[in-house]
């Protein structure tokens, strides 16, 4: 008998109905894959000397794919990495591939064969116990991906940020995007933003100023400091395509 990482379910009449692998695929609004399309990417783009996709599934929310990355002696996870990243990911396989967070690590967790386990790391991604612990070779990485996710928190409104709405949105981009040092000039979708995550952000800005945003005002004023221009005037950014033309208001 060969034991393998496939769902099979058998039925009555003697037949068996595949599922497909019940690990090491990814599952992103009914997009699968293999994190081995990602990890390809992150290869060529050099600066990583490990990578594991593992999926969260947070009390609120849709689930979300972590990268906890290894990352190479003198390389750093700044936002000019991140931003790259996602590029490359989203340019060379799909939006859907791209991961909501990207995580430094000192390590990932492995047994004591050196096979990476991915049911380790997702286990503490979503706040659940490890089975079986004793099976890891270094099971202190678990505690340290703990510290890095505390780190990383979720997206919101910052404490400090009093009534001013630019750094407001900076933070929250930051925090929504996983990119640290979020600047009024940088473009939303440059940075790995998509129009679900823009739907977050003009929703989270029309509660701040009560105004209803259009999705398509982040495609005309995709900087936060255009963004604001657009907030304070009063009006929506009008698309500049004659090939546009507007059927009704709103």
């Amino acid at each position: 008998v060969w034991t393998h990482g496939d769902l099979i379910e058998f039925s009555a009449r003697g037949g068996a109905r595949l599922h497909g692998r019940c690990d090491g695929v990814l599952n992103v609004r009914g997009i699968k894959f293999a994190p081995g399309e990602v990890y390809r990417v992150l290869d060529d783009l050099g600066g990583v000397r490990d990578a594991m996709l593992v999926e969260q599934r947070p009390a609120e929310g849709e689930p979300r794919i972590l990268a906890l990355l290894v990352l190479a002696e003198g390389a750093t996870l700044d936002r000019t990495r991140i931003a790259r990243m996602r590029r490359e990911i989203a340019t060379r396989l799909s939006p859907a591939h791209v991961p909501a967070r990207f995580i430094a690590v000192p390590e990932l967790p492995v047994t004591h064969s050196g096979k990476p386990s991915e049911a380790a790391a997702r286990a503490v991604a979503n706040g659940r116990r490890v089975e079986n612990e004793a099976a890891l070779r270094n099971p202190q990485s678990l505690e340290a991906i703990r510290i890095a996710l505390a780190q990383q928190g979720d997206a919101g409104e910052p404490a400090d940020a009093g009534d001013d709405l630019q750094a407001k949105l900076c933070a929250f981009w930051q925090s929504l995007l996983g990119v640290p040092g979020v600047s009024p000039h940088d473009n939303f979708f440059e940075l790995g933003g998509n129009s679900l995550l823009a739907a977050r952000v003009l929703g989270r800005a029309g509660e701040w100023t009560g105004r209803a945003l259009p999705l398509g005002t982040l495609v005309q004023a995709p900087s936060i400091a255009q963004l604001v221009d657009v907030i304070e005037q009063g009006e929506a950014a009008q698309p500049a395509s004659s090939l546009l033309v507007r059927m009704r208001q709103g």
